[in-house]
């Protein structure tokens, strides 16, 4: 899996990553106040996230955006570190800031195809992310387009290894109906393709260092619901 990979980050550390940064926190106060240290170390595969196993298939592969990357929390606050330490079993993190579906679909049918892994979870990003390639892929569609690609993305994926998830209520988006979100709309069209394995309806309980991605209380919410479906 030579290309299983985010060349931009191998072997990185810094100490900000995008809005966690003193510059582009959603918060500035929240940010100076934020009660724990956070780094970030990326591996010879450019993940946040420890070197890999010998058994690549022992192993629960967690895919997604910046969510999964842990953007403004300590790693131990991510929900694949909270899954290996709740589960006992090791957790590979596949993730990217910015990630796009198409990307994260990419990625978990790389893996699919070249080992068979015990278990995949997908923490699928913004439906109008779309692209396979870059670290932020907006690609021009109608909402309706986007929500058929991101459908489309999870249908693509599923098997019985695979377990769906998508990150907190997104914000209004510019639609007809100012109510509907474009968190909603993805849910249910998702619940029309009648899949069992899917973590629905996971808001957002707390707030990282940049006060826009989420931090452990909310992890840890996941998690329960991820280890329901194990």
């Amino acid at each position: 899996m030579n290309n299983v990979l985010v060349k931009s980050r191998i072997n990185s550390r810094f100490l900000y990553s995008g809005l966690d940064s003193p510059e582009h926190c959603r918060n500035k106060d929240w940010f100076q106040d934020y009660p724990y240290t956070v780094e970030y170390k990326y591996n010879s595969r450019g993940f946040r996230d420890s070197e890999w196993p010998d058994d690549l298939t022992n192993a629960i592969w967690c895919i997604g955006d910046s969510f999964t990357v842990g953007i403004g929390s300590p790693i131990e606050h991510t929900w694949p570190s909270l899954l290996s330490k709740e589960t006992g079993m090791h957790t590979i993190n596949i993730s990217m800031d910015g990630a796009s579906n198409d990307w994260i679909a990419h990625m978990s049918t790389i893996i699919s195809q070249s080992i068979s892994p015990k278990k995949i979870i997908h923490q699928w990003s913004y439906t109008h992310r779309r692209g396979v390639t870059g670290l932020i892929a907006h690609t021009p569609a109608t909402e309706e387009e986007d929500v058929l690609n991101f459908v489309s993305s999870v249908e693509r994926t599923q098997n019985n290894s695979v377990i769906h998830s998508m990150i907190p209520k997104f914000e209004p988006v510019d639609t007809k109906d100012k109510s509907l979100r474009e968190y909603d709309v993805a849910k249910n069209a998702l619940r029309k393709v009648g899949l069992t394995n899917v973590v629905y309806d996971n808001e957002q309980l707390d707030y990282a260092r940049d006060y826009h991605h989420y931090d452990i209380l909310t992890a840890k919410r996941y998690v329960a619901d991820y280890i329901n479906l194990l």
